[in-house]
């Protein structure tokens, strides 16, 4: 990350359920990395309570 970037974080509380989800999206996004018309993940990182998923920021438009 760089100083004044903007991004998109994502909170997700680290339950079971929650924590499987996330692994799936943090490995899909890794997977995708460098893909043209994906989005990109910046860094994902966990605290006791909950899972950080960072991404570019995506201003404007409707995804499909």
């Amino acid at each position: 990350l760089y100083p004044g970037e903007r991004v998109a974080i994502k909170v997700i509380p680290r339950t079971p359920e929650q924590i499987h989800m996330a692994e799936c999206e943090i490995r899909t996004l890794t997977q995708l990395q460098g893909a043209p018309h994906n989005l990109q993940l910046k860094h994902a990182l966990q605290t006791k309570n909950s899972i950080y998923i960072i991404t570019e920021l995506c201003e404007g438009g409707t995804l499909h």
